[in-house]
């Protein structure tokens, strides 16, 4: 099997039967499968999917879970992956066709780890929004050089579904994604790239990005924001761990620049919602970590001190593991 495609799904009726039909549709030579994960819905996803599955017993497979999150979908979807490679689709958007043909061959043929694509937005009908989303070129290189330039040109994208992974890499960096943590990806991508030993990206956009009112990145809500803002410094904190223990210097640095950046992004969102609160919070966090200095040479967070604040905004599981091995 060339390639798993697994499909995280979430009360999404109104576009689920697209995107399966866009991945199971494509005109390719590639062995794939494809593997939708209902987490939990409420509404009729699940019906769809087993209905779809129904008609194409031989390419999907449906997984009916309780609610866990997007995470906890991915982390299941992986579980049953059987293919070489491995693709993660949100239930919501879908596949431009020849998407899995160009991508297949580009990693069988260059037997690459890791190879990253571009997007475009679509609406809700599925329509074309102006503006196509091209990743960085840097040729073939590693996972860590391509980090480091994008972050360092700020062009770089950290969303899961732009990157089709070679399954071992997972499987032996025992990286998952992070159950009950929103921005997941900005945490996970970072620490997959450093495992892609040979890396390139392709000058297509094969995925098509739906925008859409109600989604889980859509519009301020008070309580929403403030679980995002909680799940970035549980990131930011994190990203300094893995700083902190990493050997590589280009890649120190790329983390430094790259922590701040999730920062910012919390304190803009705080600013957003008008959230007081957190942003007390993360004034006080600045104050502690030092947030704005970028360079590799500054100890961005004490141990004691980021013990600390970990605990209170709750450790990723990372850092857990980290602390038990220490």
């Amino acid at each position: 099997m060339d390639l798993s495609i697994v499909v995280a799904a979430y009360n999404i009726s109104d576009y689920v039967e697209d995107c399966v039909l866009s991945i199971l549709n494509q005109d390719t030579q590639a062995r794939f499968e494809l593997i939708a994960v209902d987490d939990g819905s409420t509404d009729d996803t699940g019906a769809q999917l087993d209905g779809l599955a129904a008609r194409y017993p031989e390419q999907l497979v449906v997984i009916h879970q309780n609610n866990g999150g997007l995470s906890a979908a991915r982390n299941t979807g992986f579980e049953h992956a059987t293919g070489n490679f491995i693709w993660f689709v949100d239930g919501d958007d879908m596949l431009a066709p020849g998407a899995i043909e160009a991508v297949v061959s580009a990693l069988k043929h260059q037997a690459l780890d890791c190879v990253h694509v571009g997007f475009r937005e679509i609406d809700e009908q599925g329509q074309p929004l102006p503006g196509e989303h091209q990743p960085l070129d840097t040729g073939l290189t590693t996972g860590t050089a391509f980090f480091h330039e994008g972050v360092k040109t700020f062009h770089i994208a950290t969303t899961a579904w732009t990157f089709i992974y070679r399954r071992a890499l997972l499987e032996q960096s025992g990286l998952r994604f992070e159950p009950n943590l929103l921005h997941e990806d900005m945490l996970h991508t970072p620490l997959l790239l450093q495992e892609a030993t040979r890396f390139t990206t392709l000058e297509l956009q094969p995925y098509l990005y739906r925008q859409r009112t109600g989604s889980i990145t859509q519009g301020i809500n008070p309580k929403k924001a403030k679980a995002r803002i909680d799940s970035l410094i549980r990131i930011y904190l994190d990203l300094h761990l893995v700083r902190r223990d990493n050997p590589d210097a280009r890649f120190r640095e790329a983390l430094g620049w790259y922590a701040y950046h999730v920062y910012r992004k919390a304190v803009k969102e705080a600013q957003a919602a008008d959230l007081k609160q957190s942003q007390q919070q993360l004034a006080k966090l600045n104050r502690t970590t030092r947030a704005w200095r970028l360079f590799p040479d500054h100890d961005l967070v004490g141990g004691l001190k980021k013990a600390a604040l970990s605990a209170v905004y709750g450790p990723t599981q990372y850092f857990q593991r980290s602390q038990s091995q220490g």
